[in-house]
């Protein structure tokens, strides 16, 4: 996975999935490959104006952010354990995850940087790890759907429209 800011491009190495870094450059090629983290797992990649966050898919997996200038040491657990979580995405303050709630069943919360206290669940039920996207009102949520107990149902794949939101009503 990738993400991108003003400055830099940044991505995880391949490679044994136990044993990936996190790198960035600059994305007008001016600068080496600067290593950031060198204790990722795996996951999905995002930032923010002050940090870069990624995903530790593993059973017992968390959400880890440093500087973006990089860990002086171990990354910082920003929310976790979550069993599986992915797909990252930042608007504001608000960092959006999808995570498995149960096996083969994965949910999408939300939190509020930068402490992060969990939310209940926004959406749930997903059969696969869904791909987010966001504008000023909505998350858009790709979901697909099968009855994984009959090998001769239907499957189905729809995109969904959410709103964000907001904390500040009753």
């Amino acid at each position: 996975m990738a993400a991108v800011d003003e400055i830099y491009a940044y991505g995880v190495t391949d490679g044994d999935r136990h044993l990936r870094e996190l790198f960035r450059t600059r994305k007008d090629g001016s600068s080496a490959i600067e290593t950031i983290a060198k204790d990722v797992k795996w996951g999905a990649v995002t930032t923010d104006s002050t940090s870069i966050y990624w995903t530790e898919d593993v059973l017992a997996g968390s959400i880890n952010r440093c500087p973006l200038a990089g860990c002086s040491g171990a990354s910082e657990v920003v929310t976790g354990p979550l069993r599986s979580p992915s797909n990252l995405l930042i608007d504001g303050s608000d960092l959006y995850y999808v995570y498995e709630a149960k096996p083969y069943e994965n949910s999408l919360a939300f939190c509020s940087l930068p402490a992060c206290m969990p939310s209940l669940p926004l959406f749930e039920k997903l059969v696969t790890p869904s791909p987010l996207a966001m504008d000023d009102q909505y998350l858009y949520l790709a979901t697909s759907e099968q009855d994984f107990r009959d090998s001769t149902s239907d499957f189905s794949a729809q995109i969904r429209r959410l709103p964000k939101p907001n904390r500040g009503q009753p």
